[in-house]
């Protein structure tokens, strides 16, 4: 017994320690003790490699290791309040925290289902969700300057924007849509386009599709021949090649030409009014001449026959003027109308006994002279033109 010992006995190779120790003891085997209290030296302590099996340790202190397992009592978790800064955290279970902040792995990533009912949620980088439902605060709302592409978008109530820009418009409708600024949405008419002269026709910006009438001009009426006593017969209205929708293909500018109406005493108009968009010609064809009158008694004049079309979904033929009539002896002598089309109105009807009275001249695009009376001159057929509804 060292020094220091107050009592001790030697039982069959063992001490049996009956009182405290106040110096120190060396032991080269195993230390059994129902109870151990004070501190071990620093030196000692890197030879403890294990205490073996714990039923409870109390540690008034910090306790620092390597690995640590087991579960905490209920009573102890709510003593901790750190764990400093781990490197990595393993948890088969379910965390509950008031608060976690850090990066997840990506490995770790697709293994998060639900993070339940959030009262709120900041975050300083991108939000990446196949599904996002809620409503964002009115604060928020100007921080969001871009949502990407959509590819369904449904709102139960009105859509309010300073401007808006839509690719595709199926199942759109405007009713509650309002912009204060622009609003670009598929299938909206852009402008209307009314050409009545050029070479090439070329669409706004932003047209996607078009619509679009072709007309061509209107024949000039009868008249201004040596025969005194006949009536004259009117000119036809030009054909109308009409296209209900068109997506726009091919490159812009496309090429274009618009006839002009026949003049007085039967032309015809010159040349027919076309649009080709690649490759393809929309045309509608000019109407002919009324027909001079003649001095026989009770004579039919033919009124001039109306243009056709070409090209169109619909193509529609023009009005053909109508007949001039020469009655008995220089009596009731009729000049014959213009034919009409849906953009124009041929000049009128003249009747007269033995005047020299000139056709009236058609009004409107596409629409033929009227027919003169006597040797007056047959009125101008009008000119074709292209109407162009350009959508987005």
């Amino acid at each position: 017994m060292k020094t220091g010992m107050k009592k001790w006995l030697l039982i069959s190779g063992l001490f049996l320690i009956t009182s405290n120790l106040t110096a120190q003891l060396s032991v080269t085997g195993t230390v059994e003790a129902t109870s151990f209290s004070g501190t071990l030296g620093t030196s000692a302590l890197n030879s403890i490699t294990s205490v073996g099996q714990l039923s409870n340790l109390s540690v008034t202190g910090t306790i620092q290791g390597g690995t640590f397992s087991g579960s905490l009592s209920a009573g102890t978790t709510g003593s901790i309040t750190s764990l400093g800064t781990l490197s990595s955290l393993t948890v088969s279970g379910l965390i509950t925290s008031s608060t976690v902040s850090g990066t997840l792995t990506t490995a770790a990533q697709p293994n998060i289902t639900s993070i339940g009912t959030l009262s709120a949620l900041t975050v300083s980088g991108l939000v990446n969700a196949v599904t996002v439902s809620g409503t964002i605060t009115t604060a928020a709302q100007p921080n969001i300057t871009s949502v990407g592409t959509i590819g369904s978008l449904t709102v139960t109530n009105g859509i309010t924007a300073g401007s808006l820009s839509i690719t595709s418009a199926t199942g759109i409708s405007t009713t509650n849509i309002t912009v204060t600024g622009t609003a670009i949405i598929p299938g909206l008419l852009l402008n209307v386009q009314v050409l009545t002269s050029g070479t090439t026709y070329t669409p706004t910006s932003g047209t996607r599709a078009i619509s679009f009438y072709v007309v061509g001009p209107g024949g000039g009426g009868g008249g201004g021949g040596t025969n005194v006593d006949g009536g004259s017969s009117g000119g036809g209205a030009g054909g109308i090649a009409y296209m209900p929708y068109l997506v726009l293909s091919g490159t812009p500018p496309y090429t274009i030409a618009i006839g002009t109406g026949g003049t007085a005493n039967g032309a015809a108009g010159s040349a027919n009014t076309t649009l080709t968009i690649n490759g393809t010609t929309y045309q509608g064809n000019f109407g002919t001449g009324g027909a001079n009158s003649t001095n026989a008694n009770n004579n039919y004049a033919a009124g001039g026959a109306g243009g056709t079309a070409a090209g169109g979904t619909i193509n529609i033929k023009g009005g053909s003027g109508n007949v001039g009539y020469n009655g008995t002896s220089a009596v009731h002598l009729v000049g014959g109308a213009g034919g009409s089309g849906m953009f124009g109105f041929g000049g009128k009807m003249i009747a007269a006994n033995a005047a020299n009275n000139a056709g009236e001249n058609g009004t409107g695009f596409g629409a033929g002279g009227g027919g003169a009376t006597g040797n007056g001159a047959g009125g101008d057929g009008t000119n074709g033109v292209i109407i162009i509804y350009e959508y987005r």
